[in-house]
């Protein structure tokens, strides 16, 4: 009353400042996690239990908002970076990983991934037949699955579970396939 203010009003500029302080928080320990990533005790990578380095992966989005949808000019995934996952003798520093989605790549006998499990993609390396790849195609989503070449030059994107079908393709369609390199099973 003293201030002649409602307390709407009063209300309304508290959460402006409540929102403002949690926007720099964010970009904070953003920035913050950026800078110290892989440091531990003065060192740029983390080691190993037999003294090998281990670089910091990025997770890029996560289960619930499906396999990234959004990539840069250099054909990288561009999503949120929700945490990092230190692997061993990665020699590719933009390796990513992502969350395995759904139940397409699960079957009874190995290998099998989980939703949830953590796939860990080099794009420097080269994709051979019969690898595990996460792929962009031009007129699908972006999946998680192992590539066949077949002849005449098209491609078969299969799903190890069964109930779903392959994608078949011509290799003019393929925008992009990374290579899967490792694998952190859920707990």
């Amino acid at each position: 009353k003293a201030l002649k203010i409602s307390p709407s009003e009063f209300f309304e500029v508290q959460q402006r400042i409540i929102n403002s302080l949690k926007r720099q928080v964010a970009r904070l320990s953003h920035a913050h996690a950026e800078s110290t990533l892989g440091q531990i005790g003065g060192m740029n990578l983390e080691m190993d239990e037999e003294g090998g380095a281990r670089r910091a992966i990025p997770i890029i989005g996560s289960v619930a908002g499906g396999y990234p949808q959004e990539f840069a000019s250099d054909g990288l995934p561009v999503d949120d970076v929700s945490e990092f996952v230190f692997v061993p003798r990665v020699d590719d520093e933009k390796a990513f990983a992502i969350h395995c989605v759904g139940d397409s790549m699960q079957r009874n006998s190995a290998p099998s991934f989980e939703e949830g499990d953590i796939l860990i993609f080099s794009p420097k390396l080269q994709v051979q037949n019969r690898d595990f790849v996460f792929a962009r195609l031009e007129r699908h989503k972006p999946m998680f699955r192992q590539i066949m070449y077949d002849p005449n030059a098209w491609l078969r994107f299969q799903p190890l579970n069964m109930e779903y079908p392959p994608v078949v393709c011509s290799r003019e369609e393929v925008i992009s396939t990374f290579r899967l390199i490792s694998v952190v099973k859920r707990t």
